[in-house]
């Protein structure tokens, strides 16, 4: 009896160790090793500011984006007026890229990570406020208006322009000698509706103190504003002493037919 018991015993030793042999060669011990942040090792090439505004000029999306080496896991946030905000809804979590939807409009004087602050000067950005809706092409100017305006003309960093359908347009910089008003005379482009984008671009920006590992290292910083469908483009019909409709009457929503 005591012999049984002894070989079940040693039965169930080998077993445990069996199961536990296979345990460690399914897991992906040395994945989560080599995906640990390293806080002597990374940098940051670019960051990337977004804030896209819907018709009516409502703030509907913002987002940050880091690209560099070794960002995986590394903590990241905001300085703001009232301190440090960390960013908590991390959707893009790599070791080259981290992106961020903010749910508030958190986004300050600069990005920090891992205690490096990196400046974005996001209160030099003009801001739309409003915009002639309809524009006939080859007869009707463009009024654009807001706040931060002649930025667009003193700061290089700074540009604007409009563009449909990923075809874009850059505002002639000149025109803007106006912080709240700037008429563009006679714009042209493609019929359709325009988004109107502000973009601020800085290359070689230096962070507060250097990447650990990369001591040389500089940032690109962009900070863009879109405005969607602000705008659109329309042609006039020409020759239309022999235009017919039909049908000629209907409901609101059907659909008519000239020749």
């Amino acid at each position: 009896m005591k012999a049984m018991l002894g070989k079940r015993k040693i039965r169930s030793i080998w077993s445990f160790i069996l199961i536990a042999s296979l345990l460690f060669g399914v897991f992906p011990w040395t994945s989560f090793e080599a995906h640990a942040f390293d806080p002597e090792n990374f940098k940051v090439d670019q960051v990337t500011i977004y804030k896209i505004y819907d018709r009516n000029r409502n703030l509907e999306l913002r987002r940050v984006l880091l690209t560099g080496t070794n960002l995986q896991n590394a903590e990241v946030g905001i300085i703001t007026s009232t301190g440090y905000q960390r960013l908590t809804n991390r959707v893009i979590n790599s070791q080259g890229i981290l992106q961020f939807e903010l749910t508030e409009d958190q986004l300050g004087n600069s990005v920090m990570i891992e205690g490096i602050t990196i400046p974005i000067n996001e209160g030099e950005m003009p801001v739309l406020t409003g915009v002639t809706r309809t524009v006939r092409l080859n007869k009707d100017d463009l009024v654009l208006e807001g706040n931060n305006l002649t930025k667009i003309k003193t700061d290089s960093t700074i540009s604007a322009k409009y563009e449909h359908e990923g075809n874009a347009v850059e505002f002639n910089k000149s025109l803007f000698d106006n912080d709240t008003s700037v008429t563009i005379q006679k714009p042209t482009g493609s019929p359709g509706l325009q988004h109107i984008i502000f973009e601020k671009k800085e290359t070689g920006v230096s962070p507060s103190s250097p990447f650990p590992g990369n001591e040389t290292a500089k940032v690109n910083v962009t900070v863009m504003y879109t405005y969607k469908n602000q705008f659109r483009f329309v042609e006039e019909i020409s020759n239309i002493g022999d235009l017919k409709m039909f049908p000629n009457r209907g409901e609101p929503g059907d659909k008519v037919y000239f020749t």
